[in-house]
């Protein structure tokens, strides 16, 4: 008689069982529950009701019979319900494995972008375990930000690496792993062929260029061997030893504000001019200078003490 007068009503079963798993970030009452009756749009509409927050991979929710019975009543006006089975269901979630490989691989992959063009090896550094995530309905995402791993580092920086890679599940940001590199980057660099004492002139036969490990940011930017022919060591300089700024003293050529002089060269007419120097220049410094006759400004390469020169192509 009991089931003959709810037919007649019209309404929804809803049987709860013990235990269930659901899938996504969130979850509605027709994963946990089978929701059955007679009209289907009004079974579609109770399944679909939003249960709220999905349990995190390692925990669980517990989702009271009463509970859903009073949801019901206040979202579904005129809807009978009927509950069978458990009084409450401890739900889990479906997870799904995003291994090491696929972090390292997708941080990997970022930090190349980074060294495009550079001579650049890049090295994984110490363990990475793999991470569980909540298996999502539209899938998950691996988004690395290698620019992120420091708001002071410069791209293409040689040294260690820290490059973030966010777990995305559903588009919606679930974690954020972090992945360790060693970076190293080659350059052409002058080294000394010979041991140089500290005060010692460097001349052009004591330097050579060879690929080279650029240990910091410093090196980056090495001196030409233009700068460093006539500079002093700094200190001892061994055999194979990379030269950079920090290891010689070079002379200053020329000193701004004073007046020296300027070679202009296209081809096999030279004209020379008298010239103001707008900076201190160092040997194979390029440094702004200004025509004394014109007023106008130019820039040039110090070439030896009170001296400037300025090599013109054959289009200019």
């Amino acid at each position: 008689m009991l089931s003959l007068t709810l037919l007649m009503l019209g309404g929804v079963t809803v049987e709860l069982p013990t235990e269930a798993k659901v899938q996504g970030a969130e979850m509605t009452l027709g994963q946990v529950a089978t929701v059955t009756g007679d009209d289907p749009a009004e079974v579609a509409r109770v399944a679909d009701l939003n249960l709220g927050y999905a349990p995190s991979p390692g925990y669980s929710r517990v989702i009271q019979r009463w509970k859903v019975a009073d949801t019901i009543r206040t979202r579904f006006a005129g809807v009978e319900a009927t509950f069978t089975g458990a009084e409450a269901s401890r739900v889990f979630p479906k997870t799904a494995v995003v291994t090491s490989v696929e972090l390292r691989t997708s941080a990997h992959r970022a930090l190349e972008g980074l060294f495009v063009g550079e001579d650049a090896t890049i090295r994984p550094v110490g363990e990475l375990a793999d991470e569980t995530v909540p298996m999502g309905v539209e899938g998950r995402q691996l988004v690395a930000e290698p620019a992120l791993a420091s708001v002071s580092r410069n791209a293409q920086n040689p040294g260690a690496w820290s490059v973030p890679v966010r777990i995305i599940v559903d588009g919606m940001p679930y974690r954020t792993v972090w992945t360790s590199f060693d970076v190293e980057v080659y350059r052409m660099m002058p080294v000394v062929k010979r041991d140089i004492a500290k005060g010692e002139t460097i001349s052009r036969g004591d330097i050579t260029l060879e690929r080279t490990a650029v240990r910091s940011a410093a090196g980056m930017s090495p001196l030409g061997e233009d700068k460093l022919v006539g500079a002093t060591a700094r200190r001892v300089l061994l055999t194979g030893q990379p030269v950079g700024e920090r290891d010689v003293i070079r002379p200053k050529a020329v000193k701004k504000g004073e007046t020296i002089d300027l070679l202009v060269e296209k081809r096999a007419i030279q004209v020379t001019a008298k010239v103001i120097a707008l900076a201190d220049g160092y040997l194979g410094d390029t440094i702004p200078v200004q025509v004394l006759s014109s007023g106008k400004e130019l820039s040039a390469t110090v070439d030896r003490k009170g001296h400037v020169t300025l090599s013109l192509s054959a289009t200019n």
